[in-house]
């Protein structure tokens, strides 16, 4: 089963995304807030630069070019890559 993830990328060239189902963001978070405390968030983050350029190569070249031309794509994602871009063991959940 893929997970629809909703993914931007900001003027510096930065990536985040989320899921786009709100249970699926509310067990991340739990999860995550045992781990990092209460500035956990839901979103997941590649900064500009080799993560970043790694995610966008990974994309087709319709979704990259949306993405760089400042549009949220909706993509589908494997859950245990999904639980490895926010870390913290996140895709065991998925398992």
């Amino acid at each position: 089963m893929a997970i629809k993830v909703d993914v931007f990328q900001n003027r510096f060239g930065d990536i985040t995304g989320r899921p786009v189902r709100q249970d699926i963001r509310t067990r991340i978070l739990d999860h995550l807030l045992e781990f990092e405390g209460p500035g956990a968030e839901d979103t997941f983050y590649f900064q500009g630069g080799m993560g970043a350029e790694e995610f966008l190569d990974s994309l087709s070249p319709r979704q990259r070019r949306d993405i760089e031309n400042g549009y949220t794509i909706t993509i589908l994602v494997d859950p245990w890559e999904l639980g490895h871009w926010y870390g913290w063991d996140t895709h065991t959940l998925f398992e």
